[in-house]
């Protein structure tokens, strides 16, 4: 089942598509959106975060409400020196992701490994498949 709530990546490209800003600027700090899969396993949902090159201990990841608020940061390297070129994102990532049902808070997961973050969100008790048994007369 597909959510609109859960944009697709191309619609969180900028003008400049792929290709980032136009050659010669800058580069800025920027609040960088990490592109996610989002799967409704039935029992629970799974999302994965690409995070590559991110040290597992800036990254945090908080629910509130209905909101799953995903930050971590990149830092650029070597710090002191003149870039040349400025390919690789660095900086500030965050996601928000609205949550389409009621979850178990108190039993999420998230693991990272190889720049991927995977969290697991329990649905809630009420919302998880049922198997009805059929009595006899």
């Amino acid at each position: 089942m597909w959510y609109p709530l859960f944009r697709p990546r191309w619609a969180r490209r900028g003008p400049w598509g792929e290709f980032g800003e136009p050659w010669g600027e800058e580069p800025e700090e920027r609040t960088w959106a990490p592109p996610v899969d989002i799967f409704d396993l039935g029992d629970r949902l799974v999302i994965y975060a690409d995070l590559p090159g991110v040290d597992r201990d800036s990254i945090d990841v908080t629910l509130e409400g209905d909101t799953l608020t995903l930050r971590a940061e990149r830092k650029a390297y070597p710090e002191e020196a003149d870039y040349l070129c400025c390919e690789r994102t660095s900086g500030t990532y965050r996601r928000v992701i609205q949550i389409p049902m009621e979850v178990d808070a108190q039993n999420i997961e998230a693991h990272y490994e190889d720049g991927i973050l995977k969290i697991t969100l329990p649905k809630a008790p009420e919302l998880k498949p049922r198997k009805i048994s059929i009595a006899t007369k």
